[in-house]
């Protein structure tokens, strides 16, 4: 009997791991959606997401921001960010992949296990700024992509939840 239990539970861990292990062919990165809506024109808007200053405002994780390379015309700048993940800093380099004023942002974002692509489409539509992100994130070795595709819907809530911390900051300096 207890040989019996020993197989069947060597058998369902196997079959666990394979399937994890299978994620990372079948799922090599994930992408998800964010959104919000700034009631105000799209020129603040914009500015007011783009400055690094206050970025900690909307994104509290972040604990600083240092300029690595900065470009006249913002594409191929270079930051490095100090993030609190839990209690231990993690720093990530964040690179501006494209920037059209008043109208689109693309990073890159590198951190040990992870690759990240985000890029923001900003229109103005009755006075209000529609914010739409598109994210893109893959792990850098085998186990990291098999891990970041169990975790899509934590991922999406937090950028969700920046995008939703943006729109109240937002409102607020406008007050």
């Amino acid at each position: 009997m207890l040989t019996r239990i020993l197989k069947f539970l060597t058998i369902l861990i196997l079959l666990v791991m394979l399937g994890f292990f299978a994620l990372g062919a079948f799922v090599p990165e994930i992408e998800y959606e964010s959104k919000g809506i700034a009631r105000g024109p799209i020129s603040e808007v914009f500015a007011k997401y783009n400055d690094i200053e206050n970025i900690d405002e909307w994104i509290p994780d972040i604990k600083q921001v240092n300029a690595l390379k900065e470009t006249e015309d913002k594409k191929g700048s270079v930051y490095e960010m100090v993030i609190d993940s839990d209690g231990t800093e993690v720093k990530m380099e964040e690179t501006v992949v494209d920037w059209v004023e008043n109208s689109k942002l693309a990073l890159r974002f590198e951190t040990g296990p992870m690759e990240k692509y985000d890029v923001f489409q900003f229109l103005e539509e009755n006075g209000q700024t529609i914010i739409t992100g598109k994210h893109r994130v893959k792990g850098t070795n085998y186990f990291y992509k098999c891990m970041f595709a169990l975790f899509k819907g934590g991922l999406g809530r937090v950028d969700q939840g920046y995008m939703d911390n943006f729109i109240a900051y937002y409102e607020k300096t406008k007050e």
